[in-house]
């Protein structure tokens, strides 16, 4: 999540050219606007498990996998 809606929107960005469909969420907590960043649209939590090892290898950062809204 980040502070910034520029910063989410360019880490969107990223993973959008590496081919994975992206959006970009508007949450609050403790009174601050933060904009989390969702990778992907998989079938199965299995298939998105596997995702989030890879990304997490890649980016050196921790990845939550969460149900569609």
């Amino acid at each position: 999540a980040f502070s910034e809606y520029p910063n989410a929107k360019n880490y969107a960005a990223k993973f959008a050219k590496m081919g994975y469909p992206t959006e970009i969420k508007t949450t609050v907590r403790n009174n601050k606007k933060l904009y989390r960043v969702r990778v992907g649209n998989f079938k199965t939590r299995a298939a998105a498990k596997k995702e989030q090892t890879k990304l997490e290898k890649m980016e050196n950062k921790k990845f939550a996998i969460v149900k569609p809204d």
